[in-house]
């Protein structure tokens, strides 16, 4: 059977990359799928705000379902069909997105959205309807109470556990936290004090921000008075961060800065350049890795969207369009509830960010990968030296 090829190739670079191991597939040794299309909702968003994290998971998700498609597709021969909802960033149009494939009994799975607040806000919609809901961007906790739900990037648990190591183990034993005022940003919170202090470090100050504001004067002022802190944890979005570090930099605020995976973004340093010089993070993607497997991604997707360079967005959500097939294969038909029990029966495979396995007490957990550590150094991203 086609599935039992893909699962023996499965560690290997040329399945990742084009299912062509084993007796895998391809398009220049059997078919490309031709029959009925076997259709998945995309919820994310492509216009507002956070269109730019939109924009990079419907590339990576596309560029999975052009290999399969390209390799045979799926249940015999079937394509597998995108069908896209833009959300604007808006929970509300999140939910509406989710009802409406719910209501479709022409989409088998879904995919989405982008941050916490969406995600959570289709959740319990997609559950209701047994839909299986795969994810590649939102690490909320509180997502691991539906059933349905599957993601392919570490949780909040997991990014601040490995934080709060770094920190503690980098600057020492206090520090000062801030963060978004949503869902995300809660979590974060909860997670990095919750681990730091476990260690032994203390949390000084915890001040929450709204997304998109752009005067933090006060709240940099208000930092500035505990003049033991030891470094600033700072889980702001991409979008929103560049100026909060510019007005610490402004008012000279010179504490070291750990940021999370949103420091990633082309666009914080167009905004902030040289003001964050020296901050450190983390990310399960560096576009630049040696790993043979994150080399061969980046070709493949900078010939297929015109020299682009893909982002950790683009890594993950890439997984989870395989993660969708494999569920669907499993399941052998476009059952809804069937396809989410085979959901919980997909052998542990190698994506481009690490091993994508689900299991822990509720089954549905993804297995923590690993991080790469990073540092901001002239105005430009690269490897932290230690």
């Amino acid at each position: 059977m086609k599935m039992k090829k893909l699962l023996c190739t499965v560690l290997s670079l040329a399945f990742v990359l084009g299912l062509t191991a084993c007796g895998g597939k391809t398009a220049g040794n059997e078919s490309a799928a031709t029959g009925d299309s076997v259709k998945i909702g995309f919820v994310a968003p492509l216009s507002a705000g956070q269109a730019t994290y939109g924009e990079l998971q419907l590339k990576g998700i596309q560029m999975a379902f052009d290999e399969i498609n390209a390799a045979g597709g799926v249940l015999g021969g079937r394509p597998l069909e995108l069908v896209q909802f833009d959300d604007k960033s808006s929970t509300t149009d999140a939910a509406a997105g989710a009802q409406k494939f719910a209501d479709d009994p022409s989409i088998v799975a879904v995919y989405g959205s982008n941050n916490s607040g969406c995600t959570l806000a289709m959740a319990p919609v997609l559950q209701k309807a047994r839909l299986l809901h795969l994810n590649s961007s939102s690490s909320a906790m509180a997502l691991m109470d539906y059933d349905t739900f599957f993601r392919t990037l570490n949780d909040a648990q997991v990014q601040t556990a490995f934080s709060a190591n770094w920190g503690y183990e980098e600057f020492g034993g206090k520090c000062i936290v801030v963060a978004v005022n949503n869902d995300w940003g809660k979590d974060m919170v909860k997670g990095f004090t919750s681990a730091y202090e476990a260690l032994g470090g203390e949390v000084l100050l915890t001040e929450f921000f709204e997304n998109g504001q752009s005067d933090y004067r006060s709240a940099v002022t208000r930092m500035k008075e505990y003049t033991d802190a030891d470094f600033i944890y700072n889980t702001h979005e991409f979008d929103s961060c560049p100026a909060l570090m510019q007005q610490m930099a402004e008012l000279n605020l010179n504490l070291p800065t750990l940021g999370s995976t949103a420091f990633f973004n082309d666009l914080v340093l167009q905004s902030a350049g040289h003001d964050l010089d020296g901050a450190m993070f983390l990310t399960e993607f560096y576009v630049y890795d040696e790993n043979p497997v994150i080399k061969e991604f980046v070709t493949k997707y900078q010939e297929k969207y015109n020299g682009e360079l893909p982002a950790q967005q683009s890594a993950n959500a890439y997984e989870a369009g395989y993660a969708i097939y494999y569920a669907i294969e499993k399941a052998g038909s476009t059952d809804r509830e069937a396809i989410v029990q085979a959901a919980y029966e997909i052998e542990p495979f190698q994506g481009i960010t690490g091993t994508i396995e689900w299991g822990g007490e509720n089954g549905h957990t993804l297995i923590g990968k690993p991080y790469t550590k990073m540092c901001i150094k002239d105005g430009a991203y690269t490897l932290y030296a230690g």
